[in-house]
Parts: C-alpha cells; structure tokens; sequence
C-alpha cells in the first residue's frame, strides 16, 4: 500500500508495506513488514525485519532480524543484524555494528560498528562510535564515550564523560567526572575517584557520608596466589617482628576526618 512500495520484490515473500517507497528496492528479502515513507527503502535481500517511522531503517541493504521504531531509527544501517531502536534517532549512524539494543531519543545515535551495547535514556551512549559491550541506563549515561568498552552505568549521567574502560557506576551522577581512568567503581550519588584519570578503585558514596555500616566488620583481600610464582618461606624471624612499631592515634577532625582511636604497625 503506497506509491513504490514493494515495487522491485521478485522473489521475496511475507512482505507488508504501507507507505511511499517502502521496501521499494527490495528484490529477495522476506518476512519484512514497514510502514512509514521510505521505511526499509534501499533494502534488497535483508530479512525478518520490521521497521516503523519516517525513513527508518531507509538504507538498510542485507541485515537480518533488525528492530526499528521512530523517526530515522536504524537510519543508516547497512549490513548489521539483530539490532532494536526505539526512539527518533535511535542507533540512527549504525552501519555494521550487531547485537545492539537502543531505547530513548539519540541512544547509540553515533554508533557505526560497536556490538552488543544496550542503552536506555535520553541520549545514553549517545558519542559511542565503536566501543563494545557498554551498558547505559539514564538520562545521559555515558553520554560522551566513544570507543572504549565494558563499562556500565545507571542513573542520570552516570559516567557522563567516561572515556576509559572497565569502569562501573551506580547513582545520579556517580563516576560522571572520570574521563581515562580505568577498573573504577563507583557507587553512590556523585560518587567519584581520586582523579579523573585514576585506575584500579572502588569508591563508597561522596564527601558527605559520615559512616559506613555493614554487619560484617572486617574486609579480606582478593586470594592473589593464581597471579604468584617462585613461591618461597621467609627467613624472617623474631628480630624482624620486634622491630615492627604498633602506634596509637586520634583523626585530626579539623581534616575533615572523624575523631577515633586507631592503631597501626610500621
């Protein structure tokens, strides 16, 4: 139903169009159904789609089982497969990437060949041109990374500005001041690492909390002993522990730090 829909099928079946120049080029695709002027107007032989909105999944040529919903949604698609957009705009400049899931205005709006990234919000990983496996969920979250990859972020622009790998973070705008830094956590409302470039930290919350409760009250490292060889008993004995120091201290609280009785060995 429409001028130029479906005008060029031959041999392609299953196909429901509505609207000028849907499916028009299609020529061996099948099981597509779009609606919407141009709507997987340049497809020829891609299958198991559907497309609704204005020119959405419009250049499409030979990607299998895509999603698209909204104005220009899966605009510039060419040969990626199992992508979904929902959302104007949504993965609007993605050419080869897969496995991606877009749900907002402008998510994954720059991604070109990045797979298996999954954005939800306005704008969430919305600069990402390559970079794999993120996960985004937020207004804005991770907003402005583009190739990096691994990285997760949930809250309102969660690692707004992340350009680094690896990086975790979880509240309103937990972790948005990393920009390079790598294996961060952080956890907690405007959360943030040492430094914008800082690697290999967990952080618990902001400059205001005051207290950290758990029923647990002792924290054990990670077993390392995998990452260990040449492994060998010390010579060490008596003489080296009486030189160790035990020490008694208060926090100055004029640093900001609560006043508590602490001990430490050196």
């Amino acid at each position: 139903m429409g001028i130029s829909s479906g005008n060029f099928t031959m041999t392609g079946t299953d196909n429901t169009v509505i609207g000028m120049n849907t499916l028009r080029s299609n020529t061996t695709g099948y099981q597509n159904t779009a609606m919407g002027l141009n709507a997987l107007g340049d497809n020829v032989s891609g299958s198991y789609m559907t497309a609704f909105g204005y020119k959405s999944l419009s250049s499409n040529y030979n990607g299998f089982y895509n999603t698209a919903l909204g104005y220009q949604t899966l605009f510039t698609n060419y040969g990626g497969s199992y992508n979904t957009a929902v959302g104007s705009w949504s993965l609007y400049n993605n050419t080869n990437g897969h496995s991606n899931t877009a749900l907002g205005m402008n998510t994954l709006s720059q991604n070109t060949t990045g797979i298996q990234n999954t954005a939800i919000g306005y704008s969430s990983l919305y600069a990402n041109f390559n970079g794999n496996n993120n996960t985004a969920m937020g207004f804005e979250s991770l907003r402005f990374t583009t190739t990096t990859s691994q990285n997760t972020a949930v809250g309102y622009r969660s690692l707004y500005n992340n350009q680094g790998n690896y990086n975790t973070a979880l509240g309103h705008n937990a972790g948005s001041t990393i920009t390079t830094g790598a294996n961060l956590t952080c956890i907690g409302i405007d959360a943030a690492p040492s430094t914008a470039t800082a690697i290999d930290q967990v952080t618990l919350g902001n400059g205001f909390v005051q207290s950290l409760r758990c029923n647990v009250q002792t924290i054990s490292s990670l077993s390392d002993a995998r990452d260990k060889k040449n492994i060998t008993d010390l010579t060490l004995g008596l003489d080296f522990l009486m030189k160790v120091k035990p020490r008694q201290f208060n926090w100055d609280k004029e640093n900001g730090m609560k006043e508590t009785n602490q001990t430490e060995a050196k």
